[in-house]
């Protein structure tokens, strides 16, 4: 079942491009009231129709593609595994059933050109999700909706409970966490406000899973982004380690 956001009294169902090569993303989080808040994705109008709908799993190749063209944009796709895709949608898979996984599209009519920049404010978005999703639907493919050809998906990005990097043994009303990962915009399509629109989309909905916090890897780039939505540098301490070079 989709879970629709501009259905207030619904109960949901149980990383960043364009970086330098080499650059490694730094961690920020936001904190959130710890009592459930509800909260609509925001209903405003641009004559050029972009829309933002929740993602189906049928969805789930392109979300694939997007993350694996965020590393292709950092300049590291060299050391993504071969199976790369097949890990991704095994991870998705996993979250949707134990993480309360969702995913955000932002989609616009192929023929669109972007020339003027709109603002945020002229963004027209539309909540698109039906509550039953055929998963065995396989005409979806990377960068192209899975409704219809003539829909390009411009912007993506991916949501779940945080679990880990180590073990989450806390009571839910008092540490609840969320996770933002995979957003990533067109080239052409960037400046627009969209990763705004949908990192905003993932945080109503953590926020509405009763998430107290929120995480996720800013890249420089976007960091900005990030910072404008009251997220702000956390603790997080790395240490690069020199691996031997091989005989």
């Amino acid at each position: 079942m989709a879970y629709d956001m501009s259905d207030s009294n619904t109960k949901p169902p149980h990383a960043d491009a364009s970086v330098s090569a080499g650059s490694v993303p730094n961690v920020q989080e936001i904190m959130l009231p710890n009592e459930n808040v509800t909260r609509t994705l925001p209903k405003v109008v641009h004559p050029k129709s972009v829309t933002l709908r929740v993602a189906e799993p049928k969805d789930d190749l392109t979300v694939a593609q997007f993350y694996h063209d965020m590393w292709a944009d950092f300049g590291i796709e060299d050391i993504l595994a071969e199976d790369w895709q097949a890990q991704t949608l095994e991870f998705i898979a996993h979250a949707r059933k134990h993480l309360d996984y969702n995913a955000f599209l932002a989609e616009q009519a192929s023929n669109f050109v972007p020339s003027v920049t709109p603002s945020l404010e002229e963004v027209e978005v539309q909540q698109t999700a039906s509550d039953t999703v055929d998963s065995t639907d396989t005409d979806s493919a990377p960068n192209s909706t899975s409704n219809s050809t003539s829909v390009q998906v411009l912007a993506v990005a991916a949501c779940q409970q945080f679990a880990g990097p180590y073990p989450f043994a806390f009571m839910p009303s008092k540490r609840l966490y969320g996770y933002i990962w995979g957003v990533r915009v067109v080239p052409d399509a960037r400046r627009q406000g969209l990763a705004t629109l949908l990192t905003k989309a993932c945080r109503d909905y953590l926020g509405q899973l009763g998430c107290n916090r929120i995480l996720l890897h800013a890249s420089p780039q976007g960091r900005k982004v990030y910072e404008q939505l009251g997220f702000e540098p956390s603790n997080e301490m790395r240490l690069e380690l020199t691996q031997p070079a091989d005989d």
